[in-house]
C-alpha cells in the first residue's frame, strides 16, 4: 500500500499506539494517554489541549525558514570567498 501524502494521527492516547507507531507523525495526550502511546507517539501534548498544536507549527514554519535562509547566506559567503581568494 501507498499514500501520496505523510498521515498525521492524532489521538487520545488510550489503547492507540499502534496507530501512532504506523503514522508519519503521531500525536498523543500526555495526562490521559496510556504510557505506550506517550513512547510511540512523536509529539506529545503535556496540556491536553489540541489548539496549542497551531502555535507549535507556526515557530516549526518560521524556524525552517530561518534555517534555509542561513543555508542560502552561508553558501553565498563560501562562493564568495572562493571566487576573490581562491580555493580555500
Amino acid at each position: 500500500m501507498w499514500q501520496i501524502y505523510p498521515l498525521l494521527s492524532g489521538d487520545d492516547g488510550l489503547n492507540d499506539a499502534t496507530v501512532l507507531a504506523r503514522a508519519d507523525l503521531g500525536i498523543a495526550m500526555g495526562k490521559v494517554g496510556a504510557q505506550a502511546s506517550i513512547e510511540t507517539a512523536d509529539i506529545v501534548l503535556l496540556n491536553d489541549r489540541p489548539e496549542k498544536l497551531t502555535a507549535a507549527f507556526e515557530v516549526l514554519r518560521i524556524t525552517n525558514r530561518l534555517v534555509w535562509q542561513n543555508v542560502g547566506i552561508a553558501w553565498g559567503g563560501i562562493n564568495h570567498y572562493e571566487l576573490w581568494y581562491g580555493r580555500a
